[in-house]
């Protein structure tokens, strides 16, 4: 409930409480009065606080819950997985394949990050519309369960799987939502910093763009809306994507040229250095810039600019892109030589069919059939079906 509302709510109970006061004498009837006022209070305050923000039991897009992994990550840091459910132990079994792939020991917990970030982004595909029959359900984009075995996921399906991941190896992470509760990412702590994560967001790009990667309060801010006062500040820069791997770039002027070459790789996100800005004039140019570009590129994918500040007081500027032909080709690619073995193997098991088994054997459709259980029809259309997608975010 909002606050605004709650407090409505308190003012009218007191007015309430002054009349009765004015008007019944100090008797048993006004304490009785009184102390169901008091009662209905307290009932009305306990409700609030149910209503208030939390990590897990989440409902995301009416219908995605982030649900706690910690069991799972608790079991494979004691190497014992006996109390485990069948799915929890194929969910670690996947998970532990994950990490033996593409961490070491080596490794920093930066490091570790980075691989696995770039791990998903490049395995787990953006939607849930895959065509195994298990990733019907929600669960099954929504869980790493599901998530590493059909390799599809919606926000929450990363966010989860993201944070089993950190658990696992002993790095902190939570999964937060925003306040309308229609999309979710990570916060992970390194080095006693927080910096927030939005894998679903760079893997919808069609490739590691790296924008919401490890990002500040500031930066995320910019995409993302979220209750401050619950999850911990981003504020440390150590770790902070852009900052590490911007480029330096004083020239404002240069950087449509920059964005036209971005445009034309598929949309590379762009991290530019371009110095201190203490009369604001680069941020208003900037302003306008964006302005301009989102009205070109509007046809064919979104672009962003978010700007924070290095410990230096240099400017760091983001542009990222969402390339709309990416985004939307949710199917899993093939390689030319698969396709090529695929359409020969096909054409090789339909040459000289001629309809045997689907036909009443005088080369004529079995019409009752097919009008009594709409079979001809319903094939296609259910497929059709199947492939939607659920919006989300």
């Amino acid at each position: 409930m909002e606050r605004r509302n709650m407090m409505g709510v308190y003012v009218l109970l007191a007015a309430i409480l002054v009349v009765t006061v004015g008007s019944v004498a100090v008797s048993g009837m006004m304490f009785s009065k009184m102390n169901k006022m008091g009662k209905t209070i307290t009932k009305l305050e306990e409700a609030n606080a149910e209503e208030k923000t939390k990590e897990d039991d989440v409902v995301i897009a009416d219908q995605y819950t982030i649900k706690s992994t910690k069991q799972i990550s608790d079991a494979y840091k004691a190497g014992d997985d006996k109390d485990l459910s069948k799915a929890d132990k194929e969910t670690l079994q996947m998970a532990k394949k994950v990490l033996d792939e593409v961490t070491d020991e080596k490794m920093s917990d930066y490091e570790k990050e980075l691989a696995v970030y770039e791990w998903m982004v490049k395995n787990i595909k953006s939607g849930s519309n895959s065509l195994l029959a298990s990733n019907q359900t929600p669960e099954a984009v929504s869980t790493p369960h599901g998530v590493l075995k059909g390799h599809n996921a919606v926000c929450v399906g990363y966010a989860t799987t993201f944070r089993l991941f950190m658990q696992m190896m002993d790095i902190e992470c939570k999964v937060v939502h925003n306040k309308e509760a229609y999309h979710s990412w990570d916060e992970v702590k390194l080095d006693d910093d927080w910096y927030y994560v939005d894998v679903y967001s760079d893997a919808g790009s069609g490739s590691a763009s790296y924008a919401n990667f490890n990002m500040t309060d500031d930066m995320a801010a910019s995409g993302h809306d979220w209750d401050r006062s619950f999850w911990p500040s981003a504020v440390g820069t150590k770790y902070n994507y852009a900052i590490l791997n911007a480029k330096e770039c004083n020239d404002i002027f240069k950087i449509p040229a920059k964005i036209r070459k971005s445009l034309e790789k598929g949309g590379e996100a762009l991290f530019l250095n371009i110095g201190k800005d203490e009369e604001g004039k680069k941020e208003a140019l900037l302003s306008s810039m964006y302005e301009n570009f989102q009205g070109l590129i509007g046809e064919y994918g979104d672009i962003t600019f978010a700007l924070q500040e290095a410990d230096n007081e240099d400017q760091i500027l983001t542009i990222s892109f969402t390339n709309y032909s990416k985004q939307n080709d949710q199917s899993g690619e093939i390689s030319d030589k698969d396709a090529e073995k695929l359409s020969k193997a096909i054409s090789k098991a339909m040459d000289g069919y001629s309809g045997e088994g689907m036909t009443d054997g005088n080369g004529s459709k079995d019409t009752e059939y097919s009008e009594t259980t709409g079979a001809g029809d319903g094939v296609e259309q259910g497929a059709v079906e199947d492939g939607k997608d659920v919006t989300e975010n």
